[in-house]
């Protein structure tokens, strides 16, 4: 019996221990990705993720992003050009390519992908790496 609680409590704290150390790696990649997005995206989306109607769309709650970091990753690496829709207004601007390495695009989708409502995860500059390998077959 003395084992058994002895290996729920290990267990208990190494899970107690490792949500701690992804809550911390997250605040560390969230304000590094506030960083990059300040200094490249909000000029355009604006601070708030809310973009400027008719001109640059939203990001806050987009349904063009919703739950799909590889449209965040490819607008980044290849901008976006052409008409799109998103939550219902037309737009049909350009938007540059970004020049980032794959830490610094992971990290901007992480912040972009889980700030104003939007329900993201934490990307990894290796799921960046391997989006790149999928746009070159």
């Amino acid at each position: 019996m003395k084992k058994i609680l002895a290996l729920l409590l290990t267990a208990t704290m190494l899970i107690v221990m490792s949500n701690n150390a992804f809550s911390v790696d997250k605040k560390k990649i969230m304000k590094y990705g506030k960083k990059l997005y300040t200094t490249n995206c909000s000029a355009c989306h604006q601070m708030n993720g809310a973009g400027i109607p008719g001109a640059f769309p939203p990001l806050a709650k987009s349904d063009f992003i919703k739950n799909d970091e590889k449209v965040v990753f490819s607008s980044i690496l290849l901008g976006n050009k052409g008409k799109m829709t998103v939550n219902g207004v037309d737009y049909n601007g350009v938007m540059p390519p970004v020049k980032m390495n794959n830490k610094e695009i992971a990290a901007v989708t992480t912040f972009i992908m889980n700030s104003w409502g939007n329900k993201g995860k934490v990307y990894s500059p290796k799921q960046v790496k391997k989006f790149k390998k999928s746009l070159k077959k």
